[in-house]
């Protein structure tokens, strides 16, 4: 089964483009699906069609429980570490030379978080949510999503993560992982969540024309495909 028909299941976890026994690929980019196990409204094999045919293996990843990832990936993991040792073992099995990771929105929070504990070569964040508590959801106003979030609340705080600051603030200072997030202009919350990782060096923040659909935008526009392009190719 091809990864196009892969992804046509929307009950499973993790979907990975089949291995080449003859080229391990230069490139492995995991893409995390936002609420609705999408990116951006677009289909993911539509989002992801720009990489086909380059050395780079494909990773989709859903958040079946709708929860930022923080109860695992439906049928590989439980907890936030657990999802981690899993992708640790898919990097390890790809062989790649490259790791990046990618989401929008809900996804865009775990790109971020997992291109962290992979110590990912790059991320690419489009509109991400950058916490989910309730203290700082409450400072910045922002009341999106009160169905999902409280479900996080119910959860063991010591497994989750509500805060993506200090890991990002830690990697910033080792000088790791760069991050790229794209973010639309017109969308208050958004731009609150991506301007508190202005001071931080290993961080890009890039505005755009949109509210919280900058991914769509850019696809809109014919600008999407090079930036998945660029953050896919190793560099020279």
């Amino acid at each position: 089964m091809d990864f196009e028909q892969a992804l046509q299941d929307e009950t499973v976890g993790i979907v990975a483009d089949p291995i080449r026994p003859d080229q391990l690929p230069a490139t492995l980019l995991i893409a995390f699906g936002g609420l609705a196990s999408r990116l951006d409204g677009i289909p993911p094999f539509e989002f992801l069609s720009a990489l086909s045919g380059t050395a780079a293996r494909r990773v989709f990843v859903r958040d079946l429980n709708q929860s930022w990832y923080q109860e695992g990936v439906r049928g590989v993991s439980t907890t936030l570490d657990t999802t981690t040792t899993a992708l640790r073992a898919l990097v390890a099995e790809s062989g790649s030379q490259r790791v990046v990771t990618l989401g929008v929105s809900a996804g865009g929070f775990a790109a971020v978080y997992f291109g962290c504990q992979l110590d990912a070569d790059f991320v690419l964040a489009f509109g991400p949510q950058t916490f989910t508590s309730r203290r700082l959801r409450g400072w910045y106003r922002d009341r999106r999503w009160m169905e999902e979030i409280a479900r996080i609340d119910a959860l063991d705080p010591g497994t989750t993560c509500r805060d993506l600051k200090p890991i990002v603030a830690a990697r910033a200072r080792e000088g790791h992982t760069p991050i790229e997030i794209h973010y639309g202009r017109h969308s208050r919350v958004d731009r609150a969540h991506a301007r508190r990782f202005r001071r931080f060096e290993n961080v890009t923040l890039i505005d755009h024309d949109a509210g919280h659909n900058p991914a769509k935008a850019l696809k809109d526009a014919g600008e999407l495909d090079a930036i998945l392009r660029r953050a896919a190719t190793p560099p020279t």
